[in-house]
């Protein structure tokens, strides 16, 4: 978990999904190791901005960013009360895929935002990999198995995308999990 926070004082952001930000419930911030410069803002993909306004990750908004990015049709109400909770709320376009990642880049540059570190949830991954927006990718496999609840990491991510990584450092060792940081080819 340790070696997870000194990663992310790396980056402008961290991401995730309205699915991870609603079952992990993350706070996304920098905990276990030194803050780094600045604390990276938090990013959320919350298209009908139905997170709670009790949300792990807004306890600290007023002094750590949180932009949440939804539908432009979302509920005004749900946007004033997300403002209420002292985020930013962006509504953005929303193609076929759900919210346009195009758009969401768009207001992050915009942002100052140059480097994000997403972490989840697993739609939100594989788009990221199937459009080639993932420059390096951080695998941490863990020596346990999920079972029959557990989600795929990646779904409908084939060797097509897989074979356009290579591995960029030797894999590491954290306790009993293993880090694999692959990059893609020709970044």
């Amino acid at each position: 978990e340790r070696e997870v926070h000194a990663l992310r004082t790396g980056f402008d952001a961290l991401l995730v999904g309205a699915g991870t930000a609603r079952t992990d419930d993350p706070r996304l911030t920098v905990r276990l190791v030194a803050p780094g410069r600045t604390p990276p803002a938090r990013m959320v993909l919350d298209p009908r901005a139905e997170m709670p306004s009790e949300a792990a990750v807004l306890w600290d908004a007023r002094s750590i960013p949180v932009h949440i990015f939804t539908r432009r049709d979302a509920r005004e109400g749900e946007l004033e009360r997300l403002e209420s909770s002292g985020a930013r709320v962006h509504p953005v376009a929303f193609d076929r895929g759900g919210i346009s990642l195009d758009a969401v880049l768009a207001v992050a540059w915009g942002l100052g935002i140059r480097s994000i570190l997403c972490e989840g949830g697993a739609r939100l991954a594989a788009t990221l990999l199937r459009e080639g927006r993932a420059r390096r990718l951080y695998l941490w496999i863990a020596p346990f198995t999920l079972g029959p609840g557990g989600v795929t990491a990646f779904p409908g991510i084939g060797r097509e995308v897989w074979d356009r990584f290579r591995p960029a450092l030797a894999p590491q060792l954290h306790g009993r999990d293993t880090l694999l940081v692959l990059d893609r080819e020709g970044d």
